[in-house]
């Protein structure tokens, strides 16, 4: 069973868990025990179990309890990040510009409102400025001699259309990078042709619009990532590692938006690590590595760096075959007991999610670890949302029927052979991946005798193989590498 509360528990750092536990023993203590022993039973489960909770607090008024305990928490996070955000700072000047000129303190006022514009300027949060200046028209009016008045107004109306295109560059921006987003969450890769060709036209239609225009640095970083993006969903991965290598000089050269926009340094760096696996650039990794290092002792809270480091090092592992090196890895960091898969339930991120899934059930296969490999793949293909990443749950199913077949499992190999051949007909995935594979696990199932079969599998290889060499095949096999883990199938074995 899943809470929200549950994960919204464990979501916090360490420093938020213990600013929470410093508030609510500052609290009257009928009022604090009434969610705090809730909160210790929630925190101290690794899996949600609300049987066992109301066991021992009793069930009246639980869901109240439950409810008081949120707005606990959510207090708690509003005061300890209260001031934390440039936002927030701006804010907090302007409310005090606000107050002063009330009071008629005009120099204080004047003083607050300098602040808000410089952390403006500073951070280049652009609508802020805008709505300083209408702010600071009632100071001018009130403090400034008239030929003041009218250099101030001069200047204001010089600047606009410079922010305002700023805006409306950012907008575009932000626009298109939400078309890919929306495009990645539908598909790991974009396999039809004219769907390929409509996304690097676009990308081709924002670098002619906003070509010598000055953008603001976060809308740099925005621009390379879409383009980064982009050019990976269309399966050019040196294109894409350029636009990203371009995104992490844009963070080098404006170190301030790494402050404002960690989350998304963070996934730069992971990215350009990603594509340096997959394109064997030795060389390059060791600086990746390194840098993501350093976040992670900078940012030893952040749960998303933690799991950008699993993923890289499992795959890195795969890279170089290193199977059971990557086995210890996984059950060393990764909770992986039972069928929960715990670790599953704590990403959000689909993308990184399926890698994480894909990477783990390779090394259960190379090692031989079918029961586990199985638990792997019903618990994913049970949980998995079909609308998001289609070809990944394709490719899930069609292992799964490899992993039948193997295991000689003829009948549930058969019957899942003919699901997945209705379902990529029904959802008109019948690439030439599909077509392969649905002829191969036929054949496969047709001759139940070995010495057939594994005459079978390395023709398929083959093929597979061949279609590694054209586009098509390397988006397919990026997540999971079918024709590797096959070269290593032998039917043959007892």
């Amino acid at each position: 069973m899943k809470s929200d509360l549950h994960t919204f528990i464990h979501s916090l750092t360490q420093n938020e868990k213990r600013y929470f536990k410093l508030q609510a023993s500052l609290g009257f203590e009928g009022t604090r025990k009434s969610y705090w022993q809730l909160y210790e039973l929630i925190h101290g489960q690794k899996n949600y179990d609300e049987k066992s909770i109301k066991s021992q607090i009793g069930s009246h008024r639980f869901a109240q309890q439950k409810k008081d305990l949120e707005e606990k928490l959510l207090e708690s996070l509003r005061n300890y990040h209260a001031g934390k955000t440039v936002v927030e700072l701006v804010n907090f000047e302007l409310k005090n510009y606000r107050i002063y000129s009330e009071k008629g303190l005009s120099k204080r006022a004047v003083k607050c409102l300098i602040k808000a514009e410089e952390l403006a300027r500073r951070y280049e949060m652009y609508p802020e400025l805008l709505r300083i200046f209408e702010d600071s028209i009632p100071i001018i009016v009130n403090s400034a001699s008239p030929s003041q008045i009218k250099a101030q107004i001069q200047s204001i109306r010089q600047e606009i259309p410079i922010i305002q295109q700023k805006i409306e560059l950012s907008f575009l921006i932000q626009q298109d990078y939400l078309y890919f987003i929306t495009l990645n969450k539908e598909n790991e890769f974009l396999r039809r042709e004219e769907v390929a060709n409509a996304a690097l036209d676009l990308i081709s239609q924002l670098s002619d619009k906003i070509s010598n225009c000055n953008l603001s640095a976060l809308s740099q970083a925005q621009f390379h990532y879409l383009c980064g993006l982009g050019y990976f969903l269309c399966g050019q991965f040196s294109e894409s590692q350029n636009a990203f290598f371009k995104e992490f000089q844009t963070y080098e050269q404006f170190p301030i938006i790494k402050t404002t926009q960690k989350d998304s340094y963070v996934k730069c760096l992971g990215n350009n690590a990603l594509l340096s696996i997959t394109l064997s650039q030795e060389a390059k990794l060791d600086s990746w590595f390194s840098t993501n290092t350093k976040i992670n002792i900078l940012e030893h809270d952040n749960n998303i760096v933690v799991l950008y480091e699993h993923i890289l090092n499992i795959r890195l592992f795969i890279k170089k075959s290193q199977w059971l090196t990557a086995f210890q890895y996984i059950l060393k960091n990764l909770d992986l007991k039972g069928q929960s898969l715990s670790i599953f339930n704590q990403i959000s991120m689909k993308t990184e999610a399926d890698y994480m899934f894909f990477d783990i059930l390779r090394i259960y296969l190379e090692m031989n670890e079918y029961y586990e490999a199985n638990q792997h793949l019903n618990y994913y293909l049970n949980n998995v949302d079909v609308t998001q990443k289609i070809d990944n749950y394709i490719m899930a199913r069609i292992v799964f029927v490899y992993l039948q077949l193997i295991q000689r499992e003829f009948s549930v190999a058969e019957s899942e052979w003919r699901s997945l051949k209705r379902f990529i007909k029904k959802n008109k995935r019948d690439f030439i991946f599909e077509k392969l594979n649905l002829k191969c696990l036929s054949r496969l199932i047709l001759h139940p005798i070995k010495e057939k079969q594994q005459k079978i599998l390395q023709k398929f290889i083959l093929e597979l193989e061949n279609l590694k060499m054209h586009r098509e095949g390397r988006m397919t096999m990026f997540t999971f590498d079918l024709s590797e883990w096959l070269k290593g199938v032998n039917l043959m074995r007892k």
